[in-house]
C-alpha cells in the first residue's frame, strides 16, 4: 500500500491553464485581506477624524430637529433652504467614513487579485 492516496494526487497547472483560468475571471481572492485593510484605515480614520464627523453630524441634527431645514416635495426643494444642504450635510459627515472605505476595499481586491475583467462568470450556462 502506497505512503500516499492516488485521489489526493494534483498536478501544478502549467501556464496556459492559468492564463485561461484568468482569462474566464477564476482568480484566488482573500477577502480577509480586504476586510482587514478597510478595518484598519476605518480605526484610524475614526481616531484622526472622529471630532470633526461628530460635529458634522451634530449639526446637521441640530439643524433638522430644530425646524431650520424645510424639507418641502415641491419646486421649493431644491433651493438654499430645502433637501441640498440637508443631505450635503449628511454627505460630509458620513461620507468621510464610506468613501475612503469603499476604495480600499476595492484598491484591495485589485491588489491581491490584479487587473481582471472578465464577463465568463456571468453569462448564463443554459446547459445546466
Amino acid at each position: 500500500m502506497p505512503d500516499e492516496d492516488r485521489s489526493q494526487r494534483t498536478e501544478e497547472p502549467t501556464p496556459k491553464r492559468l492564463e485561461d483560468a484568468r482569462k474566464k475571471g477564476q482568480v484566488p481572492q482573500s477577502r480577509e485581506i480586504a476586510s482587514a485593510m478597510v478595518l484598519v484605515v476605518l480605526a484610524g480614520g475614526f481616531a484622526g477624524l472622529a471630532s470633526t464627523a461628530t460635529l458634522g453630524l451634530l449639526e446637521a441634527t441640530h439643524a433638522a430637529l430644530s425646524g431650520h431645514w424645510v424639507l418641502h416635495w415641491d419646486a421649493h426643494a431644491l433651493t438654499s433652504e430645502g433637501w441640498l444642504p440637508a443631505a450635503w450635510t449628511w454627505l460630509k459627515a458620513w461620507g468621510m467614513w464610506a468613501l475612503p472605505a469603499w476604495l480600499l476595499a476595492g484598491l484591495a481586491v485589485w491588489l491581491i487579485t490584479g487587473p481582471v475583467w472578465s464577463t465568463a462568470p456571468l453569462k448564463p450556462d443554459p446547459k445546466r
